[in-house]
């Protein structure tokens, strides 16, 4: 039997920043004693939710049609948030350009059959997860985490890529298909 997969589309922070999010994830994870994220895939800014029900090339090609009427951007990040005492994150604050990328891709995905809507589509937010599953820490750990210092990052968008992970398979990992070149229209 073919193996099936879930899927994510995401913009991975490239180096130096990648390193100094690690870095960060470390501090926090030393308050929470969970693993950071970065042990099971590279910090990034996930624009999706996984995605279980489409199938690899029609999301290889929208992937790419997104990512090429977009252009060449930045974002920042600067402080961490609680997200619903389950998560700590780096709020991401996004230009038009990256907005406009993020957005178009969520209509693209929405409009096709096989795509499954979820209550909580409308109540995404721009991200980096520095810790996960932190409920049964929070209250003891986040008044110690939101003291440590967060740089302020503001971190080039080049490019963007396209995930997979086997479902139900003990220790998977994430893994990159393809990566997507942002063109700079600004030339």
């Amino acid at each position: 039997m073919e193996p099936t997969y879930k899927y994510l589309v995401l913009f991975p922070i490239p180096e130096p920043e990648s390193s100094d999010l690690c870095a960060l994830m470390n501090d926090v994870a030393e308050y929470t004693k969970l693993p950071p994220p970065y042990k099971n895939i590279p910090p990034h800014v996930t624009f999706h939710r996984p995605i279980s029900e489409i199938d690899p090339e029609t999301l290889v090609n929208l992937v790419r049609s997104v990512s090429l009427q977009s252009n060449k951007t930045r974002i920042t990040v600067s402080s961490f948030l609680p997200f619903d005492k389950q998560y700590i994150v780096l709020p991401v604050h996004a230009t038009l350009s990256f907005n406009s990328l993020w957005v178009g891709l969520y209509k693209l995905l929405s409009c096709l059959p096989q795509y499954e809507h979820s209550e909580f589509d409308p109540d995404n937010t721009l991200h980096i997860t520095v810790a996960r599953k932190v409920s049964s820490v929070f209250h003891n750990v986040w008044p110690k985490v939101r003291l440590i210092p967060v740089p302020i990052l503001t971190i080039s968008v080049t490019h963007i890529e396209l995930y997979r992970k086997e479902l139900n398979k003990e220790g998977a990992v994430w893994e990159r298909i393809e990566s997507f070149p942002i063109p700079d229209y600004r030339k």
